[in-house]
């Protein structure tokens, strides 16, 4: 299965492929049921009902057994930016991977959907490499004064 990611991946559904999960977020999610009146547990993923894709990682929308509530579960976790809302940690690291390998979204996805896994966005991924680039470049400053340090005192 390859997809073009440039174009929406609504057809795709949660049976299609292969997904990149956390799986102790994703079990910690199917613990319980959001509604608090609910005490059972998320018992299957079979009840998936919906999902939403962002990037690498998924809003799942599961169908509690007991109550019939709809519950939404992310597969990874998440962190927040400036503005805007919480942000999958496997994207931003997807970038920093990209950097680390030297390649750009074209690659990655490429070498994903070749995986089965549903490809990001290049927007998607060029807003996470927007988001790390400040802390990259403190941390290759930082690594270059501590290598000319080093280097003084060794002469």
């Amino acid at each position: 299965m390859v997809i073009d990611t440039e174009e929406s991946t609504d057809g795709i559904t949660w049976k299609d492929g292969r997904r990149i999960v956390e799986l102790f977020s994703l079990a910690k999610a199917l613990n319980s049921c959001q509604n608090v009146n609910c005490t059972a547990q998320l018992e299957s993923t079979l009840n998936v009902e919906e999902e939403k894709l962002q990037g690498f990682g998924s809003y799942l929308t599961i169908r509690c057994l007991n109550c019939n509530m709809l519950n939404n579960i992310l597969t990874n976790k998440t962190h927040y930016g400036t503005k805007g809302p919480a942000i999958f940690d496997i994207n931003t690291k997807a970038a920093i991977g990209m950097i680390e390998a030297g390649i750009g979204p074209r690659q990655l996805n490429k070498f994903v959907t070749a995986l089965g896994i549903p490809g990001a966005t290049a927007k998607t991924l060029k807003k996470r490499e927007r988001e790390i680039q400040k802390p990259l470049s403190e941390i290759a400053k930082t690594s270059c004064v501590n290598a000319l340090q080093e280097e003084i005192e060794k002469t």
